[in-house]
């Protein structure tokens, strides 16, 4: 067995045993109600990667379209969990998190629009037309993640969001995985398959071993998701915001 393939089955094997043992204690804890998303995404990913690993050698021409087709749609799910952070976030802050989710739904759908009519122009060759299409939605989706997270960051100690919420703990995970996924799927469109060993092979493996870290370090410390005695002063600005929308929705 060679270095490359002893890192790579460490790299499987550690986020898959903390991505478990971090289900059966939310399930424990009951967390599975207020992070419904995101359990459903740490579910999702655990078995795709337990799935993956026992095609990869048994059926390798399934397992090309298996990993391909379960990547874009866990970038799908990944923008679903950023959603459920903003609510989490915005919950205390009812016209707020009003046009703040209005404001993602309408992000979402011109993402929709933009991928649609620059799917030709970006459009590479590759080893399967499905590859370039799933690439092109991926790029566009983690650009839309990483200028979520960047709002999401900018206004954390003034939406009470500090470093101890398990929300936090998920949207740091999250935003780090999501940054190097931006880099890896940034050089599998530049190079081509000559970047799958770097890129997807070491590079994305890795970031996610540093997101679960993340996750199971925050979920198993069973801080509370939220806590209004936290809340920075700037408090007050974000409330002189939430009245003047709610007469402004009022009218």
């Amino acid at each position: 067995m060679t270095y490359l393939e002893t890192l790579q089955q460490f790299l499987w094997i550690f986020p898959t045993c903390l991505g478990v043992i971090t289900l059966i204690i939310m399930a424990k804890r009951g967390l599975y109600r207020e992070l419904p998303v995101f359990t459903a995404y740490l579910a999702c990913i655990t078995v795709y990667d337990i799935v993956g690993a026992l095609l990869r050698d048994s059926h390798p021409a399934f397992y090309f379209y298996f990993f391909w087709v379960g990547d874009g749609l866990t970038a799908l799910l990944g923008l679903c969990v950023i959603y459920e952070i903003f609510r989490i976030v915005l919950k205390s802050f009812s016209s707020v998190q009003r046009i703040g989710l209005l404001l993602f739904r309408a992000s979402f759908f011109v993402l929709a629009l933009i991928v649609a009519t620059t799917f030709r122009a970006r459009m590479s060759q590759d080893v399967d037309p499905l590859i370039p299409t799933i690439l092109n939605l991926e790029l566009s989706i983690r650009i839309l993640e990483a200028g979520l997270f960047f709002f999401l960051f900018s206004f954390a100690s003034s939406l009470g969001l500090t470093w101890k919420h398990h929300v936090f703990g998920i949207a740091a995970g999250l935003a780090l995985f999501v940054a190097t996924e931006l880099a890896v799927v940034a050089m599998r469109s530049y190079f081509g398959r000559e970047a799958d060993d770097l890129a997807y092979q070491v590079l994305k493996p890795a970031a996610f071993n540093c997101g679960v870290l993340i996750w199971a370090g925050y979920i198993w410390r069973g801080e509370p998701v939220t806590s209004p005695a936290t809340r920075a002063p700037e408090e007050s600005r974000i409330l002189e915001w939430n009245n003047a929308l709610a007469e402004y929705l009022s009218q």
